[in-house]
């Protein structure tokens, strides 16, 4: 079997939660047997190294308009190198060809975003409905964004097979505790804080996050500890900083927008708490990294999250500045005994998702459907 694999989420600078995604899958397949791979993408020296082997072919697209290398490109040149399956880590896919086709939907949060104008919502509707139907198979990360996608579209729970991301080997490697005093150092100047990771989009609720600390902060009931504000995003950066100031907490909430893996291990490690009230995730990644590492979490038990944290997790009571303090003073007072409990559950809940179960079920659907 041939698989191409669109393969553009590997840029030059940084990793983007598909990319990471895509390697975690990928590697454990390529070191297998009876799979060759062609892997599309915008540059070849933009795929990771773990990634070049015999049975990788890699094939550098032009640089055009990106509805023209989907629907255009991408399936002529699938089809001039023989692909039999095409895999797409997004759900956007070639519509055009005579191979096999898999998407992957992280989740829809995007058909839910507040201020998407009708053209924008018509367009990326339009565009899932005719992925999905051209698809053979749908990946979804969670039961419950399989749910969600079959609210949304009717008579798809054939096609849809739950594939949980997993880990990267390096995530359960140990840690040297000077490695995590020197990334403590590096990052707050040897001070404790709580942890957050991802993205400043709206559903993340980051500016809640924010405005209960503050309200801890004012009250003294932090004990000098910082928040971590470890990610964002260009559209939504600007605002977080401006709440930041706004409540004049530039001194008690630090934002770090690139973080490299290495020192983002190390600073799981030596966070108090890892703290999210995220209000929608097709899986989230960073509560998986947490646990592995053994960084408590805190979290709003909605969407995805209870089948990704089990009961490893100190839940928020609801999306108000008021649930988070009430939680974030719960964790702060918790008791030692207590809390390693919670380190415990959070490590054997992460064995989930150990290095090479998403590429060993991933090559049971393709056994299932293609062989």
């Amino acid at each position: 079997m041939k698989i191409g694999v669109d393969t553009r989420e590997f840029i030059e600078k940084g990793k983007t939660g598909i990319s990471r995604y895509l390697e975690n899958l990928l590697t454990p397949l390529i070191r297998g047997a009876g799979i060759d791979f062609v892997l599309f993408v915008n540059r070849r020296e933009f795929i990771p190294e773990n990634l070049w082997a015999p049975s990788v072919k890699i094939v550098a697209l032009p640089a055009l308009p990106t509805m023209v290398v989907d629907q255009v490109i991408l399936p002529c040149m699938a089809r001039r190198e023989g692909v039999d399956v095409f895999f797409s880590p997004y759900y956007k896919v070639p519509l055009s060809g005579q191979f096999k086709r898999i998407i992957t939907v992280h989740d829809i949060s995007f058909l839910r975003q507040e201020g998407l104008d009708r053209f924008t919502r018509l367009i990326v509707t339009c565009q899932l409905q005719a992925s999905t139907r051209k698809a053979d198979i749908i990946l979804v990360d969670s039961d419950f964004t399989g749910k969600d996608l079959v609210d949304f579209m009717p008579n798809l729970n054939c096609k849809i097979h739950r594939l949980y991301p997993d880990l990267s080997s390096d995530w359960l490697k140990p840690i040297d505790p000077a490695d995590i005093s020197k990334v403590q150092k590096k990052y707050l100047d040897g001070q404790s804080y709580l942890l957050y990771v991802g993205n400043f989009k709206p559903h993340k609720n980051v500016d809640l996050l924010v405005k209960a600390f503050a309200r801890l902060v004012q009250e003294r009931q932090v004990n000098d500890r910082r928040l971590l504000l470890v990610g964002g995003d260009a559209m939504n950066l600007c605002r977080i900083m401006k709440l930041i100031h706004k409540h004049g907490m530039a001194n008690h909430i630090i934002i770090h927008p690139n973080v490299s893996d290495f020192d983002l291990r190390g600073l799981y490690a030596a966070a108090d708490w890892f703290v999210t009230a995220s209000g929608y995730e097709g899986f989230g990644y960073p509560l998986v990294e947490a646990m592995a590492v053994g960084c408590p979490v805190i979290c709003w038990p909605c969407t995805s999250i209870p089948e990704v944290v089990g009961n490893a997790a100190l839940e928020i009571s609801g999306p108000t500045v008021e649930g988070i303090m009430n939680t974030l003073l719960q964790a702060l007072n918790m008791q030692p005994a207590e809390k390693l409990d919670l380190v415990e559950r959070g490590k054997n809940q992460a064995k989930q998702f150990l290095p090479g179960s998403a590429a060993g079920n991933f090559s049971s659907i393709l056994s299932l459907h293609f062989s």
